[in-house]
């Protein structure tokens, strides 16, 4: 029985009862307080256990997610530490192109006997050749047409052709392809001449030009791994190292000699000196006093 109904019964047994029948009761509920502090403690107990178990979960989620972020960090700093090198293999690349134009340029310059022109090395192997206008079908179509004064309407609408009156008369009426069309209009019907003709119909597909992409030597920009380092390719401004393919690769050379003397060097820092500041602090004479102390 729960404890207010037991308290209940007791008032209203204090007028009647015996000192037994009230002890009963009491001992009654006292152990129904004491069921109900145990209920208690043990819901305390359950969710402090509970509230340890999600605690565990999210620190157990959280370092899980640390531990794959060091990871991440890890990999990511030996991915970088490869950077330089791999950069330089980009500015060899950009290098043995620039020599293949060189050459190319000087071949074309004086040509052997019956040999056509070089193209340039990195214009076949990234450009675009240029397309012709192709004829993709072609076909004879019959098809009513205007004629006369309206001939510049052009062929006659489907939905009017079988109201075409055929002549009768003339060298295209014996072959009927010829004859009147006659069109109501908001002033009354006219008449139109019409005729039957071949039309040689050609689907083309037209040309495209060539596309010539822009020198990787000009398009390409490997800056130093670290911030103190030197840049390990960019071009040089305001119109980059060329122009087009194939063009001015002496210069790209020169830029490569040029990067391979300052690969590996460090550079000053390229932040601004820091500034001074000169601050003063009041300090009283007593704690002036126990510092030098």
């Amino acid at each position: 029985m729960a404890v207010d109904a037991l308290e209940g019964k007791r008032r209203a047994m204090l007028a009647t009862a015996t000192d037994a029948e009230i002890a009963a009761i009491d001992a009654e509920i006292v152990a129904a307080n004491r069921t109900c502090e145990r209920v208690d403690a043990l819901r305390a107990e359950t969710e402090k256990r509970l509230a340890a178990i999600e605690t565990e979960e999210i620190e157990t989620e959280r370092r899980a997610r640390f531990d794959a972020a060091k990871t991440a960090t890890a990999d990511a700093a030996k991915a970088l530490k490869q950077y330089p090198a791999i950069a330089m293999q980009i500015v060899t690349i950009l290098e043995t192109v620039a020599r293949a134009e060189v050459a190319i340029a000087a071949a074309n310059a004086g040509l052997p006997v019956g040999e056509a022109l070089l193209q340039s090395a990195e214009l076949l192997a990234r450009g675009l050749p240029p397309e012709p206008r192709e004829l993709i079908s072609e076909k004879r179509v019959d098809r009513w047409e205007y004629t006369g004064d309206s001939a510049a309407w052009g062929a006659v609408q489907e939905s009017l052709i079988g109201d075409i009156q055929i002549d009768t008369a003339g060298l295209l009426a014996r072959r009927g392809r010829s004859g009147t069309l006659r069109i109501e209009r908001g002033n009354g019907p006219r008449d139109y001449r019409v005729a039957r003709r071949t039309v040689l119909v050609r689907t083309w597909r037209e040309s495209r030009s060539a596309l010539v992409p822009q020198p990787l030597a000009n398009a390409v920009n490997l800056p130093a791994l670290h911030a103190r380092g030197p840049e390990l390719w960019r071009p040089v401004p305001p119109d980059g190292l060329v122009d087009t393919i194939g063009t001015r690769c002496e210069r790209v050379l020169d830029a490569v000699a040029a990067r391979r003397e300052t690969a590996g060097k460090r550079i000053s820092d390229p932040r601004p000196e820091p500034g001074t500041v000169i601050e003063e602090v009041p300090v009283d004479d007593d704690q002036a006093e126990e510092e030098v102390s």
